[in-house]
């Protein structure tokens, strides 16, 4: 019903206030690299260990797989922890 659509709309709407505007995967390495130089954090780049135009993209916390197209809020949080960066800083 009308509750069930506003509800969704809300959660969207606030997803997109915590992340921003969307990401694709070049704008997510850009800003991860900015974050990691920011804070002292060696971050690589690897495009010959993805598969289908991803990149692996690794710190000393872990390692992510970054795709070439938009990236939604659910895969970017579990992005972020996985390369050890907090979503506010992101």
């Amino acid at each position: 019903g009308e509750g069930v659509a506003f509800a969704t709309f809300f959660l969207a709407e606030s997803r997109s206030i915590c992340y921003g505007h969307p990401v694709n995967g070049t704008e997510f390495i850009r800003r991860a690299r900015k974050w990691a130089k920011a804070n002292g954090v060696e971050l690589t780049v690897d495009a010959s260990r993805g598969k289908g135009g991803h990149q692996q993209v690794r710190t000393p916390f872990g390692l992510t797989h970054v795709k070439t197209g938009e990236i939604g809020p659910g895969l970017l949080h579990a992005m972020l922890r996985q390369l050890g960066i907090p979503k506010d800083e992101f």
